[in-house]
């Protein structure tokens, strides 16, 4: 796991700061310095862990709803392709 980029607390989200950059940050700074759009660095660890049987039943739950958006967070960084 990473550090906060600003103190040596483990980092829990990955941010756009006030300052303009990118930034690993703990709680504390995320709450001073974070802004949208943020990553919750839990989050995105579980989400890459998902099985493929799992992305693939959330991207047909997507299709059959026709969203867009939940279809590609399903699948993550993979290709559609892979899943259908």
């Amino acid at each position: 796991m990473s550090t906060c980029d600003f103190c040596t607390e483990p980092a829990t989200w990955d941010t756009k700061t006030i300052m303009g950059p990118w930034a690993n940050t703990c709680d504390r700074h995320y709450a001073e310095y974070g802004t949208a759009p943020s990553t919750n660095l839990a989050d995105a660890e579980a989400k890459r862990n998902r099985s493929d049987d799992d992305r693939r039943a959330d991207l047909y739950a997507a299709l059959d709803t026709g969203d867009l958006d939940a279809a590609m967070d399903a699948i993550g960084d993979g290709d559609i392709f892979e899943y259908l």
